[in-house]
């Protein structure tokens, strides 16, 4: 056995080798396939899509927020990997009764470089972490070539609709709208995840607003109602998972964002 600290600093007790592992996070989950550790991932939400395959071949427990701690309990993992901003705290504690919860909690590039390192270390695919830490570093570089040229603009992001909430200060959404050069109107809002009006909107004039595929889809009928508080912003539907998810998807994220910065740089 080992003892280690999580993204809390909370100590957990976990097994040198760990064979058996359920995900309460889709972009972790993710992670376990490309650092070819899916055959010990046990577990999964509804919303662990990617491969598809998990949804037949794995255990669903449910949801992200409302997942069956029974069933959980029934596969006898060796681990769980939670997270602070997508699991409810009283949730990873009944978990933490009877097995290690490792939480994570990123919100930034830092600190998702960090936890691709030590989720490789815990399940033994140091070698497999580096390269996909590699891949992302390649892309860091490049997205900083192609932005060097590119205007500050202000944008409002949104999470969810009715009520209205944005991304604020200190989320991974953040940071990832930063390195477009993209400056986040809400982030002088005390929650990391405010509800907003239309006067906030409207205080906030961004430049850009985006409604992302995920956690909520937003459509058209969104887009005109969000519109009209704004002083002719541009409006782009862009992938939720590309801002949203911390894990191996960087790498393809940092690709999504460069399409983006190219498009920006039209608006000038």
């Amino acid at each position: 056995m080992q003892t280690v600290k999580d993204c809390l600093g909370d100590e957990i007790t976990i097994p040198k080798n760990i064979n058996k592992i359920v995900s309460l996070v889709p972009s972790i989950s993710e992670l376990i396939y490309d650092l070819n550790a899916e055959d010990r991932l046990v577990g999964v939400t509804k919303f662990c899509v990617i491969p598809k395959y998990f949804q037949i071949e794995k255990t669903v427990i449910g949801g992200v927020q409302e997942f069956d701690v029974e069933k959980i309990k029934a596969l006898n993992p060796d681990i769980v990997f939670a997270s602070k901003d997508e699991n409810f705290e009283e949730e990873i504690d009944e978990l933490r009764k009877f097995v290690p919860v490792y939480v994570t909690d990123v919100k930034n590039i830092e600190e998702a470089k960090q936890m691709i390192s030590i989720i490789g270390v815990l399940l033994n695919r140091r070698s497999d972490a580096d390269k996909i830490l590699m891949k992302i570093e390649m892309q860091l570089l490049d997205l900083v070539k192609i932005t060097d040229d590119l205007l500050y603009r202000s944008v409002a992001y949104f999470v969810w609709n009715e009520p209205w909430v944005a991304a604020g200060k200190d989320t991974f959404i953040d940071s990832m709208l930063k390195l477009i050069k993209l400056n986040n109107v809400f982030s002088n809002l005390r929650e990391r995840y405010p509800m907003v009006t239309g006067a906030n909107i409207h205080l906030g004039n961004p430049d850009i607003v985006m409604l992302p595929s995920e956690p909520f889809k937003f459509e058209d009928q969104q887009a005109m109602e969000i519109s009209a508080h704004t002083h002719d912003a541009a409006t782009y539907f862009v992938d939720g998972q590309m801002f949203s998810w911390y894990g191996s998807r960087l790498v393809k994220s940092l690709d999504y964002l460069k399409l983006l910065a190219v498009k920006f740089k039209e608006m000038s």
